[in-house]
């Protein structure tokens, strides 16, 4: 029941995101807060909006800005929407004011070794095509102090109205070369619209991806729901990770009475060797 039921309900919200641009809203911005330039090289306009001409600064990732007012009109580019907003920012030791549509920015921002910045955002949106769901095309980066890109790994992710996103910082948690694993989290929160996690590695010179996980519910139907646990958690086996899963789907008890769920349990076991993981296969 849940295995054909989670697809057919996500494919019938995905097949309503494409009547027009979808608006993620994840940035969130008010007057005052800081926000950071997530793609290569960002041009500001002296005016909101595409009609707006670009004024002669550009800002590479990792700059920092400053929203001055609330958002304005918005824009479709890269296949989704956002809004402009009015920004101040340093240029050659000047403080300047301009234009900025949203998109440009990073969406979520950690902070790792030695000042380094982890950031993510997006690259653009595939609109669902066919079998193949709708999907965001993003990247994780890690700019240094002085505003160089490190290192960046794409990844993309189904959108389903996902209404947050948020991004941890981790140790190493026990497996071997890494110093440190960042996890990206786009969070649904109504029904049957999934949370959905990615994990990625940094050894000091590349991002590896890692096991992501998900959790979807429809409030007295069922629920599926992975948890990543890694060495330093289980504390079981070195440079091992599990994936615990639990699906329970609900059983009809009457009106008025309690709705008690049919659960399953499985567990997956990855194994990392210090340079990528393999599933194991079969119990373990």
């Amino acid at each position: 029941m849940l295995v054909c039921f989670l697809p057919f309900c996500i494919h019938a919200q995905q097949a309503g995101l494409d009547t027009e641009a979808p608006d993620p809203g994840y940035w969130q911005l008010s007057a005052g807060d800081t926000a950071v330039i997530f793609t290569d090289m960002a041009y500001i306009r002296n005016s909101p909006g595409l009609e707006g001409s670009m004024v002669s600064d550009s800002l590479q990732a990792g700059t920092k800005v400053v929203i001055v007012g609330e958002a304005l009109s918005s824009s479709t580019i890269k296949g989704f929407r956002a809004p402009w907003q009015e920004i101040r920012y340093r240029k050659d030791g000047q403080e300047r004011h301009g234009y900025i549509w949203l998109g440009l920015l990073a969406i979520g921002q950690t902070t790792i070794d030695n000042g380094q910045i982890c950031l993510y955002g997006f690259d653009r949106y595939v609109p669902l095509r066919g079998d193949r769901y709708a999907a965001f095309s993003c990247a994780i980066k890690l700019i240094d102090p002085q505003q160089q890109i490190l290192a960046r790994h794409p990844f993309s992710f189904g959108y389903t109205e996902q209404s947050a996103t948020e991004i941890k910082g981790l140790n190493g948690m026990g497996l071997k070369g890494l110093r440190n694993i960042i996890r990206i989290g786009f969070l649904g929160e109504a029904c049957a619209i999934s949370s959905d996690y990615f994990y990625f590695g940094w050894n000091g010179s590349t991002f590896i991806p890692l096991p992501g996980a998900y959790r979807v519910s429809d409030a007295g139907v069922f629920y599926h729901s992975e948890q990543i646990l890694f060495p330093s958690e289980h504390k079981k086996a070195a440079n091992t990770i599990y994936k615990m899963i639990e699906e329970g789907v609900s059983i009809e008890e009457g009106e008025g009475k309690e709705i008690l769920y049919k659960i399953k349990k499985k567990k997956e076991t990855y194994l990392w060797n210090g340079k990528g993981y393999v599933k194991v296969k079969g119990p373990k």
